[in-house]
């Protein structure tokens, strides 16, 4: 069997486009030709690395996951395009070449450097968005529920709570507090319990309620909004709600929109 065809059978065995019986035969010449077998393992890792269903993967498994959720905006970034078609013009290459040790080395290579990168880019962009959340959420952005008529017994529970970084405690007190007052700003607290659990979907539907509301107070939404954004790691969406704060400098924390849209640039 010629070289060529070899290499195009390997292609059809592994793309699962052989027929059955082919498909047989194939096999059977494998478990007899060592040197064939390997040939077909190292395709399968050619392909493994560089086949568009790894990254698919990626985005499709663990979405509420923040470091998958940070790969998947990665991968879609222009960079990860560029590099995607590296990669794979590199796997061509090396097929071409029809050096196994070569096609090896390259692979172990490619996806060590790739892998080293990802990880280093995602753990100093987590640790820069962690520093940023630290810096710019206040909890005195929340709003204060003194003076606002008689003591509310699911109200101071719920704050008491919440000062002690008992978020999940908290909920069940403030949406006590809602069903029994209507107060909208009190979805403050209930959005940045949500946050500081870790349910950043919760968060930005409870946040989105508040900004629909009737409050005079309403624009806070657009603020809490970025905080769940920059946590989350959600650069495009965190830019985008910064510059509609901006865009009106009744907002709330207009001036602290305008630094950090310039310090996330």
């Amino acid at each position: 069997m010629e070289q060529e065809d070899i290499y195009k059978k390997i292609e059809a065995y592994l793309g699962e486009d052989m027929p059955l019986e082919e498909q047989k035969q194939f096999e059977l010449r494998m478990a007899q030709d060592a040197d064939l077998k390997q040939s077909v393992e190292v395709f399968n890792e050619i392909n493994h690395h560089l086949h568009e269903e790894i990254w698919l993967s990626l985005e499709r498994d663990n979405k509420h996951d923040k470091s998958v959720k940070y790969i998947e905006n990665y991968i879609k970034s222009d960079d990860a395009i560029q590099l995607k078609s590296k990669l794979k013009k590199a796997g061509n290459h090396y097929k071409n070449k029809r050096s196994l040790p070569k096609i090896k080395y390259a692979i172990t290579s490619i996806a060590a450097v790739f892998l080293i990168g990802l990880a280093f880019t995602f753990f100093y962009k987590s640790k820069l968005n962690n520093d940023l959340y630290t810096m710019y959420f206040d909890k005195d952005d929340l709003p204060s529920f003194v003076k606002r008529g008689p003591e509310n017994k699911s109200l101071s529970k719920g704050i008491i709570a919440f000062r002690a970084q008992d978020y999940k405690k908290a909920l069940p007190f403030f949406e006590r507090y809602l069903n029994e007052t209507q107060d909208p700003l009190i979805y403050s607290y209930i959005g940045f319990s949500y946050l500081e659990t870790g349910d950043f979907k919760q968060a930005l539907q409870i946040f989105d309620k508040l900004l629909l509301s009737d409050s005079l107070d309403k624009s806070r939404a657009l603020w809490y909004k970025s905080m769940v954004y920059l946590k989350q790691g959600e650069d495009q969406e965190l830019k985008k709600t910064l510059l509609e704060i901006i865009s009106d400098s009744g907002n709330f924390n207009y001036d602290k929109a305008k630094q950090l849209v310039v310090q996330i640039d």
